[in-house]
């Protein structure tokens, strides 16, 4: 099982080669956090998405609010780059 760190270091991978690139992968099936901590059990529970992650322990905002995933993922979503997907299906 990886670590905190080892997480942290695959999502800011993630975010690094988003920046390098002409196509956003803000999909959250694609971070490793997001895999490892918000849905559990496969269901959606606001009481209980995001529990462990690091960055919901940083910031204690579920769902990579107020953070670069948020922004991205609002943008692409406007601009209909990526369609609104129920994360648990």
């Amino acid at each position: 099982m990886n670590s905190h760190k080892e997480d942290l270091e695959h999502a800011i991978n993630k975010w690094q080669k988003n920046c390098e690139s002409k196509v956003i992968n803000a999909s959250w099936k694609s971070c490793v956090l997001c895999t490892k901590y918000l849905c559990v059990d496969n269901e959606w529970n606001d009481d209980s998405s995001c529990n462990g992650c690091p960055i919901f322990q940083w910031n204690n905002k579920r769902y990579c609010l107020l953070t670069p995933y948020d922004q991205c993922s609002y943008m692409a979503r406007t601009l209909r780059y990526i369609p609104f997907i129920d994360p648990c299906v």
